[in-house]
């Protein structure tokens, strides 16, 4: 792996992250691939609902008799901390919302009738949602790229050429309890568990695995277990290697940043984005 890797901005929050020395973390169901830590199943639509949605029609399930008596079949799992061998944290206190992901999936999808219960999909869906799901919903992240000049990125991520990138040193030293793995990119989806999964395994392909639709991004993760009660991380500011101002950066937008790099980053360069002559590139040259 380089020592460093590209975030790409739109102006405002760049400034903002660089301003407040601060990295915003969020949790990885967020992210706009649909398909975030959803293993193939049949079921999918259950799996793919929204913890406010799933919350919503639980509480239209406690008002039916019905309702009622389908939650009162359930006994919420215990928490399994599969992190204990390698030292990270186990979820906690996630537990009932996440069954209602599951309970109120069943109550629309299949109208009060579980699936068979018998069935070896069933029986690993469950696994899934009830041992895996509640710790995977604590993680967060921060994606990055290995290249701070693709095109596709900084239209996508950049607003357009407006914003900006900023480049990090992934040394160890300075992210104590985060851990930088990189995208597997596969066609092939992930399957739910069974009782003969790897834990510790299962829980990395789920959070680094994406389609090759994807692999323009060349897209690293930093995955925190430690932020459940927060977005905000703060960063040493040796961690800021670079900065590439987009395109259309205006002269105001440039000497803003430069005010804040010779303040709080003077180590890191500066460069801007411009133009290749004869092909369709992006090339960049110091400010």
């Amino acid at each position: 792996m380089s020592t460093e890797l590209h975030r790409y901005f739109d102006y405002q929050r760049g400034k903002e992250m660089l301003d407040r020395k601060q990295l915003w973390l969020s949790h990885i169901q967020c992210y706009n691939d649909p398909f975030e830590m959803l293993p193939a199943t049949k079921h999918f639509d259950l799996l793919s609902k929204s913890i406010e949605e799933a919350q919503r029609e639980l509480g239209q399930m406690r008002k039916t008799s019905e309702g009622q008596a389908l939650l009162e079949k359930f006994e919420p799992p215990k928490v399994t901390n599969i992190w204990k061998k390698v030292g990270l944290i186990a979820a906690k206190g996630v537990l009932d919302p996440l069954l209602s992901i599951l309970l109120a999936g069943i109550y629309t999808y299949d109208n009060y009738n579980f699936p068979d219960s018998k069935t070896e999909e069933w029986k690993r869906l469950l696994m899934y949602v009830q041992k895996y799901l509640p710790l995977l919903m604590q993680v967060k992240g921060c994606c990055f790229s290995t290249t701070p000049d693709s095109v596709l990125m900084w239209t996508h991520y950049a607003d357009w050429n407006n914003g900006l990138v900023v480049t990090f040193n992934t040394a160890k030293e300075f992210w104590k309890e985060e851990h930088f793995q990189p995208i597997t990119y596969t066609n092939e989806r992930i399957q739910l568990p069974d009782e003969n999964t790897d834990e510790n395994k299962y829980v990395w392909d789920i959070l680094t695995r994406k389609s090759t639709d994807w692999k323009y991004e060349k897209e690293w993760r930093l995955i925190s277990f430690s932020m459940r009660n927060q977005n905000y991380l703060n960063i040493d500011p040796r961690v800021v290697t670079a900065i590439y101002l987009g395109l259309n950066v205006t002269n105001a937008q440039q000497k803003n940043i430069l005010k804040i790099q010779k303040a709080k980053y003077p180590h890191a360069k500066v460069f801007r984005m411009k133009r290749n002559n004869s092909n369709y590139k992006l090339e960049y040259e110091q400010i």
